[in-house]
């Protein structure tokens, strides 16, 4: 994840934003309620554990996901001022990531202010009326749950603990990468991700998730938190999610 700089009345690099919007999209999870699916049982092993989640959240139903189209409002809450607008991100699994966003402040044309980041495999970039500002490719993700990532073959190591996140029982789950490390919060009682932990370079960032929706029977979060960057915190809103439209990936992502 690159550094980020800052805007005129506006929060840090909206690129920075846009990839934890991927990680907060696509890290689903349920309410803490138990599901039909994988009852709750005391868990030792970090892999029943994430794969009780992917269960209880969709299970094989993920595998028919292939684009995801999401739009929603959203809220931050900064130092330099609070900001309103709304957001457009299409996936196209594995590995690619258009976003845009609207904010509700005047790029002096009289409309608001546009913002599109497109994340691909081999390369990215974010644009604004600013410019566009080149990105390192391999940043959207490659699986519409991230669970089911967490649990391929090659996949990275996984630790396991009890904690306590804002006085609830959860699990911990220290994920290890060559890249960083995260950590995934899942409920104690219904064994579902609640929170994620994300080091960024200006500190770590944390994602909630709550509201969860059923979408083609798939469990999805309708409302994400996101507070980052020395106390900026950001409310997404999500108006709708569309499971597998077709969508036109030489308009949104070139020839790539």
């Amino acid at each position: 994840m690159s550094t980020h700089q800052t805007i005129t009345s506006m929060p840090p690099r909206p690129a920075t934003w846009a990839t934890l919007f991927a990680a907060a999209a696509v890290s689903v999870t349920l309410s803490a309620t138990v599901p039909v699916g994988v009852s709750a049982q005391d868990f030792t092993d970090a892999r029943d554990l994430v794969a009780a989640s992917y269960e209880n959240s969709g299970g094989a139903k993920w595998d028919a996901v292939k684009t995801m189209v999401q739009s929603s409002t959203m809220t931050i809450n900064a130092p330099q001022g609070d900001l309103t607008g709304s957001a457009k991100m299409t996936f196209l699994f594995p590995g690619y990531l258009h976003v845009r966003m609207l904010l509700d402040i005047d790029d002096d044309s009289g409309m608001p202010m546009g913002i599109t980041q497109v994340m691909m495999p081999d390369s990215g970039y974010a644009q604004s009326a600013q410019g566009t500002q080149s990105l390192p490719g391999g940043q959207a993700p490659d699986s519409p749950n991230e669970d089911a990532d967490l649990l391929a073959e090659d996949g990275p190591n996984l630790s396991l603990e009890k904690a306590d996140l804002n006085g609830n029982a959860v699990y911990k789950v220290t994920v290890e990468t060559e890249d960083d490390t995260t950590s995934n919060y899942y409920d104690f009682e219904s064994l579902l991700k609640v929170a994620k932990e994300v080091p960024t370079p200006a500190g770590a960032a944390w994602i909630y998730y709550d509201d969860y929706k059923d979408v083609d029977g798939l469990m999805l979060p309708h409302k994400i938190t996101q507070e980052a960057f020395g106390g900026m915190t950001q409310v997404m809103t999500i108006r709708s999610i569309e499971l597998n439209p077709e969508i036109d990936k030489a308009a949104l992502f070139g020839a790539n």
